[in-house]
């Protein structure tokens, strides 16, 4: 998996933030140069792809959930998995949506970020962690096999990267 920060937190890497539930009035001016205004928390958000089933991607959005964030939860298939989750982030006071869809599809990344911004007014971290693994014997992997993982692997982090990391190139630092 990837982590995708925008530039003005490069310098902070390490630094992950405190818990605070305030919420300030910005404007927003995003890629396609439209102006919206909204409330915002001054808690970072987080988008985990990958992050509905319990394995991998839960577990680094129930950190980045633990360390203040909100979280915006993504799930193709394991979408009760992902509802559960984040009902338990409610009851620990962390604020979580759940996306529901398929990285590899070029208008999902893009309608998640307008969801996950129309929702918390922000976007600061990306977490490319949606993958598929089927195992098989060399003998049995077919042409299929590879363009699947390939376009959920690979393109779908393109995508998301892309989609991401455009509207927090846009975002006031």
């Amino acid at each position: 998996f990837g982590v995708l920060f925008p530039t003005p937190l490069l310098s902070r890497i390490g630094y992950l933030g405190t818990p605070n539930s305030k919420q300030v009035e910005r404007t927003a001016f995003h890629q396609d140069n439209l102006e919206i205004s909204e409330k915002m928390s001054e808690k970072k958000v987080a988008w985990i792809t990958g992050s509905g089933a319990p394995r991998v991607g839960q577990v680094i959005a129930k950190y980045f959930a633990s360390q203040g964030y909100e979280i915006a939860l993504h799930a193709n298939t394991s979408l009760e998995n992902a509802s559960k989750c984040a009902s338990e982030m409610a009851q620990s006071g962390t604020d979580a949506i759940v996306l529901q869809g398929s990285v590899q599809d070029p208008d999902f990344a893009k309608t998640s970020v307008k969801r996950i911004v129309q929702h918390f007014g922000r976007l600061d971290v990306l977490v490319n962690s949606a993958a598929v693994w089927d195992w098989q014997s060399l003998e049995r992997t077919t042409a299929q096999d590879v363009q699947r993982q390939f376009e959920v692997n690979t393109l779908g982090t393109f995508l998301c990267s892309q989609a991401a990391g455009l509207h927090m190139a846009s975002e006031p630092t």
